[in-house]
């Protein structure tokens, strides 16, 4: 899974309406794109208490227009869950920034490096969020670059300080 920290410019940003559209603008991309599996938003929960506040009517299956009526919503919603549960895995304490967790295929480090690359500048390009991928999957896929990079360099070394030491053994070429 691919973490994407969108942060909006202030307190209790998260129910602007137009920040919540940008979120929505980049969810859509990530559940278009053929190597997504899953895409997990805070958009998705608006727009369905939107629509289960609205006598399950799917014509209001979208983000409030209202920025007072989606922080009610989000307020609502924390007040439902069960105790001991909240948001703060999703949503930071002043509700200024969320995230949204892509899981994607199983793929190559090149590969993940490739769509992590797509995604921040779809994400600075088209939606206007300058927002960094994090995770576990964006950590091991730099590390294992690192690594290769870390062991051809080390093996080309050691080749010519061996090479230069039996040459010097043997005193001859």
């Amino acid at each position: 899974a691919i973490q994407f920290d969108m942060r909006s410019e202030d307190d209790n940003g998260i129910s602007d309406p137009d920040f919540l559209k940008k979120l929505e603008k980049f969810s859509n991309w990530a559940r278009k794109h053929e190597l997504v599996t899953n895409v997990q938003s805070i958009t998705d929960v608006f727009k369905r208490l939107n629509r289960d506040l609205n006598g399950g009517n799917e014509d209001f299956y979208k983000i409030p227009d209202d920025r007072e009526l989606a922080a009610q919503y989000l307020l609502l919603y924390e007040l439902s869950l069960p105790f001991g549960l909240d948001l703060n895995n999703q949503i930071d304490i002043n509700k200024s920034s969320t995230q949204i967790i892509v899981t994607i295929e199983d793929l190559t480090t090149n590969e993940i490096r490739q769509w992590i690359s797509e995604a921040e500048n779809f994400l600075q390009n088209e939606v206007g969020i300058s927002a960094v991928a994090a995770g576990p999957t964006v950590m091991f896929s730099y590390i294992a670059e690192r690594n290769i990079q870390g062991m051809l360099w080390g093996t080309f070394y050691a080749v010519i300080i061996i090479s230069g030491l039996i040459l010097v053994a043997l005193k001859d070429v």
